[in-house]
């Protein structure tokens, strides 16, 4: 069993292709937000802005 997609990609799309930044982007933002205290996703290294 290998875990590599064709291309050497760890993961693809339904269609077997790359998968685009905008989803890895929102499937993070959801890990942040499920496995961070509110203080943590804030923060610079979890993700949020500072101003």
């Amino acid at each position: 069993m290998t875990l590599a997609a064709k291309g050497d990609r760890l993961l693809r799309s339904e269609r077997g292709n790359v998968v685009a930044a905008s989803t890895y982007s929102r499937v993070w933002q959801a890990a942040r937000e499920f496995a961070l205290t509110p203080a943590q996703v804030a923060s610079p290294m979890g993700g949020g802005h500072t101003t």
